[in-house]
């Protein structure tokens, strides 16, 4: 049985170098084992802001806090992380989370708007982190050249499941980061096999519900990295429940 010491994220890049060392056929068990040593980051204390914009998208003075909607460069972090690839903003003064880095690094735009519809005020944001092509500008941003970041978003949770179940294992015993995204909301897979997976959710603990998802008020709280979202289990038969198919959008971040 492998068992790994790691501590940071320049450890992971050190068991990494070591694991491609091996022959080819000895690396999965390595990695898969690798893959439960990354950090959790908790999206609910991240430090980023926007300007606030009205009713008819103008943007106004005030600034707001948009640690609620970063789900996704949250877990795009994750992922960088399990590549070995520290926080380039680490030493920034003042110095910024990981997640907040990938956010000021997006150099993508899209021309609509994305709604933070938990405020129920009509309040808009921009919305480039919510697409694949604005995460994976940042990514390449910061590490030019390094990176390769591949989204399905054509699988379906309950017609595609067998297909959904094969490519994040086979993507994990290859030392990818991987991190899907359910009913709009983005976690990172730990482990993965046919019964189930266990994942890393950086905004709390959901459950199934026959038409998507429900929090129950079980949020992270917004002092402390850790939080109720770590390290959780689902069972890939939870998903019986729905009464139509939901997207469930798979991407992976592979070092070149």
């Amino acid at each position: 049985m492998i068992c790994l010491a790691v501590r940071s994220v320049s450890e992971i890049k050190e068991y990494r170098d070591y694991i491609e060392k091996l022959p080819e056929e000895e690396r999965a068990d390595w990695y898969l084992e690798l893959q439960k040593k990354v950090p959790y980051h908790n999206q609910r204390n991240n430090e980023s802001t926007l300007f606030k914009k009205d009713s008819i998208g103008k943007e106004t003075t005030q600034k707001v806090n948009i640690g609620d909607v970063m789900c996704n460069v949250t877990c795009t972090a994750m992922a960088l992380e399990m590549l070995g690839l520290s926080n380039p903003c680490a030493n920034d003064i003042p110095p910024l989370q990981y997640e907040d880095c990938i956010e000021k690094n997006i150099t993508w735009e899209h021309d609509t708007t994305f709604k933070y519809k938990p405020l129920n005020d009509g309040n808009q944001y921009d919305d480039a982190r919510e697409w694949p092509q604005g995460r994976r500008s940042a990514v390449d941003s910061m590490f030019v050249g390094k990176v390769e970041v591949t989204t399905r978003t054509d699988l379906k949770v309950t017609t595609h499941i067998d297909e959904i179940k094969a490519l994040i294992m086979e993507r994990l015993k290859l030392g990818d980061g991987v991190i899907v995204s359910y009913a709009g909301h983005f976690i990172r897979i730990i482990s993965c096999d046919d019964n189930g997976y266990y994942y890393d959710d950086p905004y709390g603990k959901y459950t199934i519900t026959s038409t998507g998802r429900d929090w129950n008020r079980n949020y992270n709280g917004k002092t402390s990295e850790e939080g109720v979202g770590q390290n959780n289990y689902r069972s890939w038969s939870d998903f019986k429940i729905l009464v139509k198919p939901i997207i469930f959008t798979v991407e992976y971040y592979h070092l070149k």
